[in-house]
């Protein structure tokens, strides 16, 4: 996950993006993700997935908050262990082609090794939406404090465990929905760059298709493609993951 959700509040993640609203009204959006496995047997697997995203918005001001944990035991190996927090602060100015963002987020990972990642910042955003499409454009800068399992990385003659960099990031969302709004194709590219070493640099890339099962229930299929440049030994630069699940959301 590392720093794949530095905007993701930027973002609405498929939801209602701001600007398309009545914005004298309150709204909010709770949108729950539940999945897990369990196998017995030969091959005993725990594995358990949640999400919570929560964003509240009137006309002036969006907050969004996003928790994410998933784990996995396969046998007597603990696989995953990871924790996700993110939250942002908007002010909505509706006059204006861009309106301002400020964000915490904090991440562990056992996969890429992460022991504990801490970033802030801000950015600036814009919307444009138009016959069924939506589309966003966050630019933005932040401070990233992160502590790895492991002290040697790929492409970067720093060493030891701890990481402290200036970044600058890009993120550019686009939603088109089709059947009455019962099918959505989106596609998200986020690219981030270190102002303190050249060669450290991140991009992914996340199409996903989503249908509607009921009001409040949907259903969808994603791929994620990521590269990071810098990376720690014996992890590769490379790294896809296709994601499937269920969702229920509310919203006012």
């Amino acid at each position: 996950m590392c720093m794949l959700f530095v905007l993701a509040c930027l973002a609405s993640n498929g939801q209602e993006l701001m600007g398309q609203r009545d914005s004298s009204q309150f709204h909010y959006d709770l949108r729950l993700d539940l999945s897990g496995r369990l196998i017995g047997g030969t091959f005993e697997q725990l594995v358990f997935n949640n999400s919570l995203d929560l964003k509240v918005e009137n006309k002036r001001w969006s907050f969004q908050n996003a928790t994410s944990y998933r784990f996995n035991r396969t046998g007597n190996a603990q696989v995953e262990n990871n924790w996700y927090e993110l939250f942002s602060a908007s002010w909505l100015n509706k006059k204006k082609l861009f309106f301002p963002t400020v964000f915490y987020h904090y991440d562990n990972n056992l996969m890429f090794r992460v022991n504990a990642r801490h970033l802030f910042g801000g950015g600036l955003s814009s919307v444009k939406s138009w016959e069924g499409h939506a589309l966003r454009l966050d630019v933005g800068a932040g401070y990233d404090y992160t502590d790895y399992n492991g002290s040697q990385f790929e492409n970067s003659p720093r060493l030891g465990p701890i990481r402290r960099r200036s970044l600058l990031m890009f993120r550019l969302t686009h939603e088109n929905k089709f059947f009455q709004g019962k099918v959505a194709l989106a596609n998200d590219f986020f690219y981030r760059h270190s102002l303190v070493e050249r060669s450290d640099y991140l991009f992914i890339l996340q199409p996903k298709v989503s249908f509607a099962v009921s009001t409040h229930l949907n259903t969808s299929v994603g791929f994620e493609y990521r590269f990071e440049n810098v990376h720690l030994l014996d992890l590769s630069r490379f790294n896809s993951i296709l994601v499937y699940g269920l969702a229920f959301q509310l919203g006012k």
